[in-house]
Formats: structure tokens, sequence, C-alpha cells
């Protein structure tokens, strides 16, 4: 049976909005992360796919991903 790994991103605006939690964890130097989109993008390389995606009032977003989960 295929098991999955999951990835909570909250994306919060400074200038733009960047990514500035994951998995419940502030990002150091948040304010200077990348954009969201380009983000959101690198996770795609990674494996992750976008699987839930929540604006709150334009100014922060909640974003889940999950990939399949190594075996071993």
């Amino acid at each position: 049976m295929q098991k999955w790994e999951y990835l909570y991103v909250y994306f919060s605006e400074h200038k733009y909005l960047c990514p500035k939690q994951v998995n419940g964890e502030e990002l150091r130097d948040w304010k200077r992360g990348p954009y969201m989109m380009d983000y959101i993008n690198q996770l795609g390389e990674e494996g992750w796919e976008l699987v839930s995606f929540d604006w709150m009032d334009y100014i922060a977003a909640n974003a889940i991903f999950k990939r399949p989960k190594p075996s071993g």
C-alpha cells in the first residue's frame, strides 16, 4: 500500500507572499524568502504535489503538499 508524507506551508505577506512557516516551524529570514509561486515550483521539482490551497484575506495562505513516502 502506498504511504504518503505531507508538508504544510503557511505563506504570509511582507512585501509579497512568501513562505513563513513549514510544518509549524518559522523559516529563518522568511521575509527574504522566494515568491510564493517560485517556492511552489521548487517543491514540485522535489516531488511534492499541491493538494490543498486556501487564501486568507489575500495577505496569507495555507498550502498542503504530499509526495510518496520513501520505502524503507
